[in-house]
C-alpha cells in the first residue's frame, strides 16, 4: 500500500462526500422556507443539554465553542449557518458558518427534525435511568477495584499504614491519587502538644464523601505559639 496514494484517494472521496452533502442540506432547507428548527420536547427553559440531537465544534472569532444546533438556515447570500446554544455556559449562539466538517453532522440534524431519523429525545425518565446506570456501573467499578486491593483509597491505606510520621503519610497518601478533603481538631487545648488534630483524604476531594482515610496527629511546638502536625496516632480508612 502506498500511503501517500490512498491520502490522496480518501481525500477526493470526502470532498465529493462533502458536495453531495451541502447539496442535500441546500435542497432540504430550500423545501423546508430556509430553514429547520429544533425545540426540545420538555419545557425549553427545563431542557438540558442532554435534549439536544447534534452538538459541534464551530469556530469563532474569540473562542471555538461547542454547539448544540437549534437552527439551521441559508442566509441572504445563500450560504449555510446555525444558531445553537453553548454546550459549556448553556447561552445562545447565533450566525456560525458551516464549514466542509459540519455538514455531516447539519444533515443528522436536519434528518432529525424532518423526522427521517428516529431520535428520542434524552426525557426525564430517560435522564434518570441513565444516571441510575452510570451510578451503578461506577458503584460495581469501585467494589471490584476494592476487591482486588487496586482502587485508590485501598492502596492508599495499604501504604500508608506503616508511616509513623505524618509529612511521609501525606505524601504517600497523596501520590496513590487522594486529595485533601479537611481538616480539624480533636481536641482544642491552649497547649497544643497534648492536643490531637485530624486530617480527611478522599478520592474527589469532596468533603461530603463518606470514603476516605482520616489521619489522626499530634502536634510539635516549632516556637513560642506555632506548632505543625508531628506524628501518626492513627490510620482510619472508611468506606
Amino acid at each position: 500500500m502506498n500511503p501517500q496514494r490512498t491520502y490522496y484517494r480518501l481525500r477526493r472521496r470526502t470532498q465529493k462526500l462533502q458536495r453531495a452533502q451541502w447539496n442535500a442540506i441546500v435542497e432540504l432547507l430550500s423545501r423546508n422556507g430556509g430553514r429547520v428548527s429544533y425545540t426540545p420536547e420538555d419545557d425549553p427553559e427545563e431542557a438540558g443539554m442532554d435534549d439536544f440531537p447534534v452538538k459541534m465544534l464551530f469556530f469563532g472569532k474569540h473562542e471555538n465553542p461547542c454547539i448544540a444546533l437549534t437552527d439551521v438556515f441559508l442566509d441572504d447570500d445563500g450560504k449555510v449557518r446555525v444558531n445553537g446554544i453553548n454546550d459549556k455556559i448553556e447561552i445562545p449562539e447565533k450566525n456560525y458558518p458551516a464549514d466542509p466538517e459540519h455538514y455531516a453532522g447539519i444533515l443528522d440534524f436536519i434528518a432529525i427534525v424532518l423526522g427521517y431519523r428516529e431520535y428520542p429525545p434524552a426525557t426525564p425518565y430517560f435522564k434518570r435511568a441513565k444516571l441510575c446506570i452510570e451510578k451503578s456501573v461506577r458503584i460495581i467499578k469501585q467494589k471490584a477495584l476494592c476487591f482486588l486491593g487496586a482502587d485508590p483509597l485501598s492502596r492508599a491505606y495499604r501504604r500508608a499504614r506503616g508511616c509513623t510520621d505524618y509529612g511521609r503519610a501525606v505524601a504517600v497518601i497523596r501520590k496513590s491519587g487522594l486529595i485533601f478533603s479537611g481538616y480539624g481538631d480533636y481536641e482544642k487545648t491552649k497547649d497544643k502538644s497534648s492536643a490531637m488534630g485530624y486530617a480527611y483524604y478522599t478520592v474527589d476531594g469532596a468533603r461530603e464523601n463518606p470514603c476516605g482515610i482520616t489521619l489522626v496527629y499530634t502536634f510539635r511546638q516549632t516556637g513560642h505559639d506555632s506548632y505543625v502536625a508531628d506524628k501518626i496516632v492513627s490510620i482510619e480508612c472508611n468506606r
